[in-house]
């Protein structure tokens, strides 16, 4: 009896606990239905909290920074008389929360844009609808990027000196926006600073779709010029001015200077001038001055070397350098470099209105 007591006790047992189980089972499946319908309902609430808005059929360019947009309607939408409202934003979709303008048309011209600048439009009927605004990730915004403004001046002007049998200067610069809606051509205008007055040329290039452009243009030695550019529109403005000084014939240019704060080292560097002379036989002549702005009566040391790029490290904390051309048969000699000044401390110094031809 007492065996068979505890083998029924045991099943009771077993059972309450299935049953128990089976209970939570439920409750967590009652729980999770109810979280699924909070989900939804609030799902439900975001998207009625945005306007239902429309597909827009056709949107072009009509100038540089007007657009025209269409959206399907139907007869019904006719007859009600339905008010449309206009929404648009730049850059950022997140913003179409209050129209711009309203229509009862099924389509609208929108002027006076900001150039080269990329718009999201969407429009949604106004009449009795429930919500505000245009919900951000709806398929029927669309975006278009607004056209260059033909008068403003091209961008990123770099103007370098190009050696060779004729010398010219490599002018380089980019359209004010990536945007052309026609092929364009540009304007560039050289101030020569020649005596006794300046020679003003101005130059066009071809047409081209192209944002960067570059262009070559033969100059003069020794010259000073001013250079900038626009666009080959009548009212166009001009870029910024480019100021270059073209060195004489055969000599260095482009001198650069930079200090090592470890070592108090000065590392000198320039560029090669075009030298037809000399039969391909030539040196430089780094010229070491001790004093900042150079006099005939500044002492010097003068280093030779074969190649643009020397280390020089002395006693002094600062001294100002200068680089020629000499042909190895001495037979030809350039004017002197411009000249740089430089500190251990890092400070570099351009040397303008040294008349170098009093040194050598």
């Amino acid at each position: 009896m007492n065996v068979a007591t505890s083998v029924i006790f045991l099943i009771s047992h077993f059972a309450v606990i299935l049953c128990q189980h089976e209970e939570e089972d439920t409750i967590g499946d009652d729980e999770e239905s109810v979280t699924q319908k909070q989900v939804s309902t609030v799902a439900s609430i975001d998207e009625k909290s945005y306007l239902s808005d429309m597909e827009i059929m056709k949107i072009y360019m009509t100038s540089a920074n007007s657009l025209k947009l269409f959206w399907g309607v139907t007869p019904e939408d006719i007859k009600m008389n339905k008010t449309y409202g206009l929404f648009y934003d730049i850059d950022n979709k997140e913003n179409l929360t209050e129209p711009k303008t309203v229509t009862l048309d099924p389509c609208i011209e929108v002027l006076n844009l900001e150039y080269c600048k990329k718009y999201f439009f969407a429009v949604a009927p106004l009449n009795n609808e429930k919500g505000k605004g245009i919900n951000p990730n709806s398929s029927n915004v669309r975006s278009i990027i607004t056209y260059m403004d033909p008068l403003a001046p091209p961008i990123n002007l770099h103007v370098d000196f190009a050696p060779g049998r004729t010398p010219c200067l490599l002018i380089k610069w980019t359209a004010s926006c990536r945007n052309l809606p026609n092929p364009l051509g540009y304007k560039i205008r050289l101030i020569e600073n020649s005596q006794p007055e300046p020679n003003t040329n101005t130059l066009r290039t071809l047409l081209s779709t192209k944002f960067e452009q570059a262009c070559t243009v033969p100059v003069h030695y020794g010259r000073i010029y001013e250079i900038s550019v626009s666009n080959d529109i009548p009212g166009a403005s001009f870029s910024q001015i480019v100021k270059l000084k073209i060195p004489d014939f055969i000599q260095p240019y482009d001198v650069r200077l930079a200090v090592n704060d470890s070592t108090g080292a000065f590392l000198l560097y320039w560029k090669e001038p075009y030298v037809p002379l000399c039969n391909g036989q030539y040196f430089y002549e780094v010229f070491v001055f001790d004093d900042k702005y150079v006099t005939p009566n500044t002492s010097y040391i003068v280093l030779r070397v074969n190649r643009p790029g020397i280390i020089y490290k002395g006693n002094r904390t600062d001294y100002t350098f200068g680089v020629d051309l000499v042909c190895c048969d001495y037979s030809r000699k350039s004017r002197l470099s411009e000249l740089v000044h430089g500190s251990v401390d890092g400070q570099i110094e351009h040397i303008d209105g040294t008349e170098q031809s009093q040194i050598q």
